[in-house]
């Protein structure tokens, strides 16, 4: 998992990241068994969806894969996954140097991290081949050069040797010290609600 972030929004806006990312573990007997190395591969990618106000422009931009690793030791999973903001593109070119210079400063802060600190994995999610479970996680932020704890929920949908995370955690702007963006006259408010989505295929092992 992993995020970037996005501007553009209105009251009460909902940014959407999108994350799909290919998982290397090893077989499913031994994710069952509650023992797995998660390692996120080259063929991931990061995308994103904002709206703006008063226009209500949508925005949708993409970038290169996330790289980190993650474990699953019984029912506990942890781990951190790292995105380089600078991959990020919304098909403008002049949006994009706006967006890296003014407010990500990507030259001095290239990546984010998410660093993901407690999270519980339901049985039915690690004992069954095809599954759908929620749960709540804690984690920890880095962006902007700023590391602030974040908590949300994820939603773990299991079906044979594919695994898609949907994730969910709100983030204040001015927590991460990042001025509140503005571009050719659209406006993001500070509070913004992100969705990671991730859609995974795995193989597990246990060591």
């Amino acid at each position: 998992m992993m995020l970037s972030k996005r501007f553009l929004g209105r009251p009460g806006p909902i940014m959407i990241l999108t994350l799909t990312s290919v998982v290397m573990v090893a077989t499913f007997s031994a994710f069952a068994a509650g023992g797995a190395d998660l390692v996120l591969n080259s063929e991931g990618k990061v995308e994103f969806e904002a709206v703006g106000n008063p226009s209500a422009l949508k925005i949708h931009g993409k970038g290169g894969a996330p790289v980190g690793n993650f474990k699953l030791v019984a029912d506990q999973l942890t781990g951190e996954a790292t995105f380089h903001l600078d991959s990020l593109e919304t098909g403008m070119k002049m949006r994009d140097e706006h967006m890296k210079k003014k407010y990500l400063q990507v030259e001095q802060f290239p990546d984010s991290r998410l660093t993901l600190t407690h999270l519980t994995v339901p049985k039915n999610c690690t004992e069954t081949a095809t599954a759908t479970c929620t749960t709540p996680f804690q984690g920890q932020l880095t962006l902007h050069g700023v590391t602030q704890p974040v908590n949300g929920s994820l939603v773990l949908t299991r079906a044979a040797d594919t695994l898609s995370v949907d994730a969910h955690f709100p983030v204040k702007l001015t927590d991460y010290k990042i001025a509140i963006p503005s571009f050719a006259g659209i406006t993001v408010v500070e509070n913004v609600q992100i969705q990671v989505q991730s859609r995974s295929s795995y193989t597990s092992s246990k060591k």
